[in-house]
């Protein structure tokens, strides 16, 4: 009979008893996750479909002359579709491990299980990044001042939403943007402080602002081989991540076998709410 991967005395011998165990439970490793601080997020979702209505950017400039009559203008939306598509984990959860753990087994593996799902949305909601339709190109390069600032200058340009400026981008961009604006000194890898526009728990892996541009690194999508796609974006107004159900949780006993069955689920989707509101740049990995 195959073996059912998961939670047993094998893959999780450091837990079995028969040792003095000490504070193991710091968690899994996990990756950078900054949906929370970027995004627009739908937490309840309704109906088979999440639509993102946005209105047209309308110019009317023109005069009256006396006696005319005034022309109508037509006022046009434009609007994302966005679906969702079920994310699950199972495991199996052997009783010998329940039995001869230092610990409580099953809450590790809900714990763990928990923290996979939100590391696969934190990558699902950046590889969006790569579908921006707006993008400057410097691929085999490294990120310069000179480059970040006629990319940021060309993002100024598109017809965007207010709101604030962010660039989200892997741990060399940020470095090397950081690097680029630094005295000679040193200066600019002080500790900065924590800004307003990100919340009163910002996330840790906001590093600081440049030129009002508030500067995030999480594990954005590779372009190619060498390079990475980073993009600047209008908080909470270019990506977009909606739950039709964040967490679901199912223990069921396993035909033919002893212990637990621990299956895990999100249903959401992702997509960009509207493109004018981001701009990729690519550059070295």
């Amino acid at each position: 009979m195959a073996v059912n991967d998961g939670f047993n005395k094998t893959s999780q011998n450091d837990l079995v008893q028969g040792v003095d165990i000490d504070a193991l439970i710091l968690g899994m490793g996990r990756q950078a996750r900054i949906y929370q601080d970027i995004a627009l997020i739908n937490p309840q979702v309704k109906l088979p479909t999440w639509r993102i209505v946005t209105s047209d950017l309308i110019t009317v400039n023109s005069t009256l002359a006396e006696a005319d009559e005034a022309s109508f203008t037509s006022f046009t939306t434009s609007g994302v579709e966005i679906t969702p598509s079920v994310y699950p984990v199972r495991s199996h959860v052997s009783l010998e491990l329940d039995q001869d753990s230092a610990i409580d087994v099953l809450t590790k593996a809900i714990a763990d299980h928990t923290s996979v799902i939100m590391d696969a949305i934190d990558t699902n909601v950046l590889a969006q990044i790569s579908s921006a339709t707006n993008t400057t190109d410097h691929n085999g390069t490294s990120l310069d001042k000179t480059k970040f600032q006629a990319a940021l200058l060309l993002f100024k340009k598109q017809a965007r939403d207010p709101g604030q400026l962010i660039f989200v981008g892997s741990y060399r961009q940020i470095h090397e943007i950081i690097g680029a604006y630094a005295d000679a000194g040193g200066t600019a890898f002080s500790r900065p402080e924590v800004a307003p526009a990100v919340g009163s728990d910002p996330s840790q892996y906001f590093r600081q602002f440049v030129e009002g541009v508030a500067l995030f690194e999480g594990l954005v999508p590779d372009s190619g081989a060498s390079d990475v796609s980073g993009a600047f974006m209008v908080q909470g107004k270019a990506l977009a991540l909606g739950f039709w159900q964040m967490l679901g949780f199912r223990l069921d006993v396993p035909n033919g076998r002893v212990g637990d069955e621990l299956f895990t689920w999100s249903r959401y989707g992702t997509g960009i709410a509207r493109q004018a509101n981001m701009r990729e740049v690519i550059s070295l990995k």
